[in-house]
């Protein structure tokens, strides 16, 4: 995907956010996801985001969560008794 907002300031990493783009782990900033706002600072929320998508921890994170879940719910069960 080509950033409207990815200008010559930029060039140096325009084959990384191409790169990034292609593989899902970054997808722009705007409504219609056609800006990149390279000079934006970026929360704590969306850098986890990328570093799960790149290290592609989303089914082992899910499956994780469902685990938690299960255990969490048979231990208030057992409590209850």
């Amino acid at each position: 995907m080509e950033f409207k907002d990815s200008d010559e300031q930029y060039d140096w990493a325009r084959e990384a956010i191409g790169v990034l783009s292609s593989l899902s782990i970054i997808s722009g900033t705007s409504t219609k996801r056609n800006e990149f706002s390279p000079s934006a600072n970026i929360s704590r929320r969306d850098y986890t985001i990328m570093l799960v998508k790149t290290l592609d921890l989303e089914q082992k994170l899910q499956h994780l969560c469902i685990e938690f879940i299960y255990y969490k719910n048979n231990i208030k069960k057992y409590c209850q008794l």
